[in-house]
């Protein structure tokens, strides 16, 4: 008799048969061989064996389907890891389910009735006899069968012991008669096999048939059957991956990605299918398998700091043996869940308590263990309630990490679980100083609610160095100096510490006071025995400072290097250091201030290229450090430098940013950096204040902010928006202000504050003259060599201010001032001021000479709007007028096209600004030429009447007509 193994199956499970019988051919071979060549009178067994949900069930049931059309009986049953200490409960499962396949009743009944006759206590006294009879009536039932009977368990391996050696002693004892018994079992089970080892017979009566998982091959053919051979193709890898081959994990993978609309997604979607599929495969491992996946689940990467088994009780063997079976079945690979759904599934069968509690217990044993301090911290926040007392350090000591690794966030959930975990005043204290450092990096303004109670405990001692000055560096940003000076006070009168730490902290917040509230009274002792503290007399560089970027204390680096910048303003000296200390520390909290002031060294002193470079590179680092305080710093700086380089749209744009960031109310006196960038940005393009600038003008702003550097900053950038708004009175206010108190801060450094040039420009708008000049000259007295941008600011305005005959000299010198500026944006504002000065002195002269030709390559390389920071060359009244019948020659679209021609646009950039073709500015241009009589761009400066070439620069709105 041949058995088709092709024949349908039972509709209960035939899809599922379909799409787990692939690279089966062999095992199905097997099985009917078995079947073909069965002589009468011969018991045989087969066991098929594999990991879990390999389909051994699928294959029992398919073959027993194709054998029962084949006209076999068939008696069947399933063991259960519940059923497995009940006496005869399996052999009970196949009576019943051969009452229900046909076989006799009437003997049935009397078998099963006979083994219910027997009481309890006799079944324990008489094993071997209730054995022995329980045999013999299945083997009259067999041997009186006219038909092959095939007796299947499976999952034998939660069989009961008597069952299995009644059908071990059935096929062993059978004269007459056909029957095949048909087993399943997990190959990773060491009960199933001391189980069939012990009582089941050998060769030949036994066959062993070993069911693999699938490979990559047979589950893309999985695949194929319900997403079709190209998604199966594109997929099978990957889904390979995620299921180690099972059929029953593909099935669930296949499942989950089965739109209704036919569309497969590019990559597997893993879902509920897929989850149901693993928790069936655990449920099957029994409850070893089942408690190490739980513990697995629940312990996540820390598992590694443990042997599995030691929180559920298994031991250590036991454990092993789970996992080896999660291992094969696909689940597991290399003993951590192949995808976060698997482990998701496993957790959905544990309540958060037993979830905690396991958690709970991991720490414990993690801790005694020596474990490293983030696993513990891991358990400690997942059991998600108070820590006991051991973890109010281990907590804290996580988030230092976690800060160090610019895990702010998990530092901020570790201190919030160790402020609400019973401890000591004094750890309390720290734990709320180290939430305030971590609030800091995320918003300013939400740490400074902490400050009441550190101010409280800074008497105590309670505090260390770092913690206790990352409160005096809040109160500074804040602008509440008195706070910080008593806070300084309370800190010396505990004592300051006399470690090289200790002292170079306290001798830098000293210095960050003086640097950011020059004219705040101190009652600041000096050091103890009048000791200067280490590194602090590295404060003026010496000669060397490569060496100083080395070996001063890494506290006192930032406040000696903005002392330096600020009194005596910017040097290559400065710059080289800079350089260094950015080439030499990385990112981190305690770096971050050695950062930022070495980048604005960098800018004051005109590296702009390279300050560029290093901001970028900050800021893509910042981006991915959860640290927007830091980002929105970072920001203002590269606002700055954007303004710098005239490029003002993109200034705009980052000073905004940063002023977005975080809230304005949490940029304490620190907004004078991009609020100033932002104002200079709209004076300088010409553009009404937006809502920002004008919501940030009306404050509030702490009441010391303009005691501080970037108080003058914003001060000054508002003078600079009434200077451009023609509003000299109110923009000369500003500029004395700042003044008066960068003089009285001894901060007066014209690459940071430039107020006399400003200020004599405000008086040139009111007719001043002299006083212009005198502003102007005194400025340009404290202009070293090494400002460049400033020495050309102050001589084109003295040059502005000085007779004609001596204005080309002056602005020659403002040329090669520019020539060591990295802005050659900046070139046309002197060339176009000495055309206009020739003209005035009625001296012919070829614009090709070399004044010209200095400038003519750069002029062409202005990108977008320059720099609207212009006025006139002299007083109103001042420039003589000359030919100014020419302007009538030229029509209004003429003129508006010369004028920017001659202010050094490019064709292209005079189209954007007109919202024309370049066709059409070409056309005006040569029309222009020709009535002016000019031969090229460069002599327009000097062919056009002043009031043509000074015209305000109007951007057209599109749809306007030239």
């Amino acid at each position: 008799m041949t058995v088709q193994v092709t024949v349908a199956c039972p509709p209960t499970f035939a899809a599922s048969a379909r799409a787990t019988l692939q690279e089966r051919s062999a095992q199905l071979a097997a099985l009917q061989a078995l079947f073909d060549d069965w002589p009468a009178g011969e018991g045989r067994i087969a066991l098929i064996s594999g990991p879990l949900g390999s389909g051994k069930t699928e294959l029992l049931r398919a073959f027993v389907a194709q054998a029962i059309a084949a006209g076999a009986r068939h008696l069947g049953a399933t063991g259960s890891p519940s059923g497995r200490h009940l006496p005869f409960g399996v052999l009970d499962q196949l009576m019943r389910s051969g009452i229900r396949s046909g076989l006799s009743a009437d003997r049935l009944d009397d078998l099963l009735d006979g083994e219910r006759l027997l009481p309890g206590e006799a079944r324990k006294r008489n094993p071997a006899q209730l054995l022995h009879r329980m045999c013999l009536s299945l083997l009259d039932l067999v041997e009186d069968s006219a038909n092959p009977l095939i007796v299947s368990v499976d999952d034998v391996e939660f069989a009961d012991a008597d069952t299995v050696r009644c059908l071990s002693l059935l096929a062993r004892r059978l004269r007459t008669g056909r029957l095949l018994i048909l087993l399943s079992a997990s190959s990773e089970s060491q009960y199933a096999e001391a189980l069939l080892n012990g009582d089941m017979p050998g060769v030949p009566l036994l066959r062993r048939i070993q069911l693999p998982l699938l490979t990559p091959a047979g589950a893309e053919s999985v695949l194929a059957r319900r997403l079709g051979p190209d998604a199966a193709q594109r997929l099978a890898h990957a889904c390979h991956a995620l299921s180690g081959g099972s059929p029953l994990l593909l099935s669930g993978i296949a499942e989950d990605n089965c739109a209704p609309d036919g569309l497969v997604p590019a990559e597997p979607v893993v879902g509920k299918a897929y989850q149901q599929a693993v928790l069936s495969c655990v449920y099957r491992g029994g409850r070893a398998a089942l408690a190490v996946a739980r513990e697995i689940a629940v312990l996540g990467s820390g598992t590694a700091a443990m042997q599995p088994g030691v929180l559920s009780g298994l031991g250590t063997h036991a454990a092993q043996r789970a996992v080896a079976l999660l291992n094969a079945s696909g689940v597991l690979k290399d003993g951590r869940f192949r995808h976060p759904q698997a482990r998701a599934a496993v957790l959905t069968g544990l309540s958060g308590a037993e979830r905690a509690e396991l958690h709970g217990q991991a720490a414990d044993l993690l801790f005694r263990t020596g474990a490293p301090i983030p696993a513990v911290a891991h358990h400690l926040l997942a059991a998600e309630r108070p820590a006991p007392r051991y973890g109010v350090p281990v907590l804290q000591q996580a988030a230092e990490i976690a800060l160090a690794e610019h895990n702010v966030q998990l530092a901020l959930d570790c201190l919030r679980l160790a402020l609400r975990t019973e401890s000591d005043p004094n750890q309390e204290a720290v734990t709320t100083a180290m939430l305030a450092r971590a609030e800091w990096r995320i918003d300013p303004a939400v740490a400074l609610r902490r400050e009441p109670v550190l101010r409280s405990a800074i008497p105590t001692g309670a505090l260390t160095h770092q913690n206790a000055y990352a409160q005096v560096r809040s109160l500074l940003w804040f602008g509440n100096a008195p706070a910080a000076v008593d806070t300084l006070n309370a800190l010396q009168a505990f004592g300051i510490p006399r470690d090289p730490n200790g002292a170079a902290r306290f001798a830098a917040a000293r210095m960050f006071l003086s640097i950011c509230y020059p004219e705040t009274p101190s009652s600041l002792a000096e050091q103890p025995d009048g000791e200067p503290a280490p590194g602090a007399a590295s404060a003026g560089l010496g000669n060397d400072s490569a060496a100083y970027a080395t070996s001063a204390s890494c506290h006192l680096r930032a406040p000696t290097l903005l002392t330096n910048l600020l009194r005596a303003g910017p040097s290559p000296r400065l710059a080289e250091l800079a350089a260094s200390l950015l080439r030499r520390y990385q990112l981190s909290e305690g770096n971050f201030s050695i950062l930022t002031a070495s980048l604005m060294t960098l800018v004051l002193c005109d590296r702009l290229s390279d300050a560029e470079q290093w901001s970028a590179s900050l800021l893509a680092e910042v981006e991915s450090a959860n640290s927007p305080t830091w980002l929105a710093q970072l920001t203002a700086v590269r606002a700055e430098i954007s303004l710098r380089r005239h490029s003002l749209l993109a200034a705009m744009q980052q000073a905004r940013q940063a002023l977005t960031i975080i809230p304005y109310d949490s940029w304490g006196v620190a907004v004078g950096l991009p609020l100033s960038t932002l104002i200079q940005a709209h004076a300088a393009l010409g553009t009404p204040q937006d809502a920002v600038v004008a919501e940030c003008l009306k404050g509030p702003w702490p009441d010391t902010i303009c005691q501080t550097p970037a108080g003058l900053l914003v001060l000054h950038a508002r003078g600079r928006m009434h200077l451009a708004h023609g509003q000299a009175r109110a923009a000369l206010d500003d500029f004395e202000i700042v003044g008066e108190l960068a003089v009285q801060g001894n901060i007066d450094i014209p690459a940071l504050l430039p107020w006399r040039t400003d200020a004599a420009r405000a008086h040139l708008l009111m007719n001043r003259t002299e006083t212009a000049r005198e502003l102007a000259a005194a400025q340009f007295a404290r202009c070293s060599p090494d400002q460049p941008r400033a020495r050309a600011l102050t001589l084109r305005v003295l040059a502005a201010a000085s007779a004609p005959a001596e204005r080309p000299r002056l602005l020659e010198q403002a040329l090669e001032a520019l020539q060591g500026c990295e802005d050659p944006r900046q070139l046309p504002h002197p060339l176009y001021d000495m055309g206009r000065s020739l003209q005035v002195l009625h001296r012919p002269t070829d614009p090709r000479d070399t004044t010209q030709d200095r400038g003519a390559g750069q002029r062409g390389r202005s990108a977008e709007a320059r720099a609207a920071m212009e006025w006139t060359a002299a007083p109103p009244g001042a420039v003589e007028r000359v030919d100014a019948d020419r302007a009538r020659v030229l029509s209004e679209a003429e003129q508006r096209v010369a004028s920017l021609a001659a202010r050094g646009y490019s064709n292209r950039q005079i189209a954007g600004r007109l919202f024309v073709t370049i066709s059409t500015v070409e056309q005006h241009l040569t029309r222009v030429y020709r009535k002016l009589n000019v031969k090229r761009r460069s002599e327009l400066a000097l062919a056009l009447p002043a009031d043509v070439a000074l015209q305000p620069r109007r951007r057209q709105t599109p749809g306007s007509s030239l």
